[in-house]
Parts: C-alpha cells; sequence; structure tokens
C-alpha cells in the first residue's frame, strides 16, 4: 500500500454530517495519510477548526478561506475579510495549514468583488507564510494577470 493524500476535500460541508467520521476511517483504512479541508466563508470556520481538531492524529488539516463562488452570498459579517491582516490572523487563529480556498469563479457574479478577494487571501498569504488553495474557472487570464500582480 501507498500514502496517499487528499489535497482537496470538502468534508465539512452538510452532506457528510451524516457519515463524516466514517468518510474519514474509509479513506484512513484505504491509505490516506493526509486530507486537506478548505474554507467556504468565515461562518463555517469555526466548525472547520473543530474538524481539524478532532481529526488531527489521522491526518486532517485545514485551509482558511472564501470560496469564490459563495462571494455574493457573502453577509455583511463576512465581507471583513478584504482586510488582509484580519484574515491572516483568523489563519493563524483556526490553527489552518494554507490559505483558502479562494480565487475567480468565471461562472459566479460579482467579480470585482472576487478580484478584491483573491487579493485579500495573497497578501495574508504571504504574511501568514502559508500556500494558497486556488480556485480558477473561466477566469484564468485574471488570475494570472493577479498573480503576475
Amino acid at each position: 500500500m501507498i500514502d496517499m493524500i487528499d489535497t482537496h476535500c470538502h468534508l465539512d460541508v452538510a452532506r457528510f454530517d451524516v457519515d463524516r467520521d466514517a468518510a474519514i476511517a474509509r479513506a484512513t483504512a484505504a491509505g490516506v495519510v493526509g486530507m486537506l479541508v478548505p474554507g467556504i466563508r468565515p461562518r463555517t470556520w469555526p466548525a472547520l477548526a473543530a474538524l481539524g481538531r478532532s481529526h488531527r492524529a489521522v491526518g486532517v488539516r485545514i485551509a482558511i478561506g472564501i470560496h469564490p463562488q459563495v462571494v455574493p452570498e457573502l453577509g455583511a459579517d463576512e465581507v471583513w475579510v478584504l482586510d488582509a491582516d484580519r484574515l491572516a490572523r483568523a489563519v493563524d487563529d483556526h490553527g489552518a495549514v494554507a490559505v483558502g480556498e479562494c480565487g475567480l469563479d468565471g461562472g459566479t457574479a460579482e467579480p470585482a468583488l472576487q478580484e478584491a478577494m483573491f487579493r485579500a487571501h495573497l497578501r495574508a498569504a504571504r504574511a501568514c507564510q502559508r500556500p494558497l488553495v486556488i480556485h480558477v474557472l473561466r477566469a484564468h487570464a485574471a488570475a494570472i494577470r493577479i498573480l503576475r500582480d
């Protein structure tokens, strides 16, 4: 058997509520030694951090970020993420090993806000010296421009 790492699994979403522990146990039994669960939005981060803490022994780690597909749905209590310094503190406070999931989604509304959020995530990753988990769909030219900036 070889060791495997799942670099991107949203084990924190509601569809896993009925068998999250069993899904993690099945992955571990199959040789998965690490699982990265990227963040989706600030409201979900406390539960995400708890998931990472409770399953740390089997290699579950988390990233903190805002998925670009939820940007149009963000409440006023979540848009603070435009503050890269505050986002970097949230990454540290939640024990995240990476920043994200973040990026651009061309099929989702609010492209200017998506770009501002992506830039804030980039600054936060640099500030807290963590890797970035990037989502790009139908927005590759813009993503490359932002990464070059």
